[in-house]
């Protein structure tokens, strides 16, 4: 499962989304909170969450993947998280989720974001994403 966070200038905030069945999507801000935030974050090696917010709406063309997200906090995987089912929701992308990570814990090398595959970081432009199987 990958993760990543758009629509900041911070590799740390952004819109959460999310790679399922090879396309990205975004997530329902329906049911989110502290504990869904946390798993995100920790999936892109943070130590954590500092709060909520949004990022506004996503990609229009993207789909809506997730909605109804609860977690305890200590799962691997954001798709290890009760929700709805893929693709299932009733919302719009204005109630896209987003997070702000607590940047404590991953160095961000002359300004750009990283990929975090098993702790190897590899520098990359575009996003900060996490591959987990």
């Amino acid at each position: 499962m990958k993760v990543r966070l758009r629509g900041s200038n911070s590799p740390d905030e952004g819109r959460v989304e999310v790679y399922h069945q090879g396309r990205w999507g975004t997530v329902c801000d329906d049911h989110w909170g502290i504990s869904e935030a946390t798993v995100v974050c920790k999936m892109l090696n943070f130590s954590g969450a500092n709060r909520v917010e949004s990022f506004g709406p996503g990609n229009y063309s993207f789909p809506i993947l997730m909605d109804n997200v609860k977690c305890r906090g200590d799962e691997h995987t954001i798709a290890a998280c009760q929700h709805d089912g893929w693709e299932m929701h009733n919302c719009f992308h204005s109630e896209d989720a987003g997070v702000v990570c607590r940047n404590d814990s991953v160095p961000s090398p002359e300004g750009k974001h990283s990929l975090y595959t098993f702790g190897t970081s590899i520098s990359q432009q575009q996003s900060l994403v996490v591959v987990l199987f």
